[in-house]
């Protein structure tokens, strides 16, 4: 397990200017956490109907009790995921969002622990795009 520590461009799905933040990957997490600071200048906030409880971080047990849709920039292209936006004492107070194993994981990045940076593969970026495209054609479109 670990961390590195970059400042990325992120903006909402929805296109909104891009805010540089403090993103803190943690190949430990299993999700992909924003703080509540972040998720509110953000449009596409999505209240869950039901809490989603996580242990770990915080004081070792916290919520969620809303989802945040955004985009990360890595080489260029713009990396679309879920964060679940918690209270903002959850996080580190020089983190913005904490990234998952999930986003690692769709996006293909890898962590160099040694040398604190992250492993790109821009072929790997660029059919993760390719492939949620075609997913949002059939799923949601019916194509």
């Amino acid at each position: 397990m670990g961390d590195v520590i970059k400042r990325l461009e992120i903006r909402s799905y929805e296109g909104e200017k891009e805010k540089r933040k403090r993103l803190y990957f943690d190949s430990g997490s299993p999700y992909t956490f924003a703080k509540k600071t972040v998720g509110q200048k953000f449009k596409e906030i999505l209240k869950l109907e039901v809490p989603k409880k996580f242990s770990g971080l915080g004081n070792g047990s916290f919520e969620a009790d809303s989802i945040m849709h955004l985009e990360v920039r890595l080489l260029g292209f713009w990396c679309s995921h879920y964060a679940y936006v918690v209270e903002d004492e959850i996080l580190e107070e020089d983190e913005d969002l904490l990234v998952g194993h999930d986003f690692m994981q769709k996006f293909d990045v890898k962590l160099d622990l040694k040398n604190k940076s992250l492993i790109l593969n821009r072929a790997s970026l660029k059919r993760a795009q390719k492939v949620r495209k075609i997913w949002f054609k059939i799923h949601f479109l019916g194509k």
